[in-house]
């Protein structure tokens, strides 16, 4: 496998293999079936090797539901590991005093963590979502409004906290 693209953050051109990935095992793909997930040896980014580039990946995303079946934590899912994640995250970010700002969770797949922050009395939360199927199930929550980008966000929507979870090393450029 060859590893050509430089690290999206820092430029650097050291990098080294962290595992190939298996898009394969899915339909409709707009790139070959394998991809290097690399890490960048300066600045440690996390990035694929895909070719393609953006275009292929967020047609990939917005029209494949690996996530949406996915119980793998990270997937935004609602399972006792989830939960558990939510509540250290929660703890990390020490939002015990925010329940009125607006959290937007960008990535939020299956909107776990916002159904969970609903549950503990949060009910000002927006989630960005590529996937259509995690976004209709993230839609469900109350107090939960889902959109497919930022760009589709109303001007009026403006988080005062952002999180994101599993999410760079999926975007090609996260600089942008």
């Amino acid at each position: 496998m060859t590893l050509d693209r430089s690290c999206p953050v820092c430029s650097a051109e050291e990098r080294f293999l962290l595992r190939s990935l298996d898009y394969a095992l899915f339909d409709d793909l707009p790139f070959s079936g394998t991809t290097a997930l690399v890490s960048c040896k300066k600045c440690g980014m996390v990035f694929s090797q895909l070719e393609g580039g953006e275009d292929a990946l967020n047609t990939y995303y917005q029209s494949n539901n690996h996530y949406f079946f996915s119980q793998t934590p990270g997937s935004g899912g609602i399972t006792e590991i989830d939960q558990r994640r939510y509540f250290r995250l929660f703890e990390f970010l020490r939002l015990e005093q925010e329940k009125t700002k607006t959290i937007l969770d960008f990535g939020c797949g299956k909107g776990g963590w916002l159904a969970w922050l609903n549950q503990i009395g949060f009910s000002s939360l927006i989630g960005i979502e590529a996937s259509a199927a995690c976004r209709q199930i993230a839609g469900n929550y109350d107090s939960v409004e889902i959109y497919s980008n930022t760009g589709a966000l109303p001007e009026d929507e403006a988080p005062e906290i952002i999180t994101l979870s599993h999410v760079l090393e999926h975007l090609h450029d996260p600089l942008l």
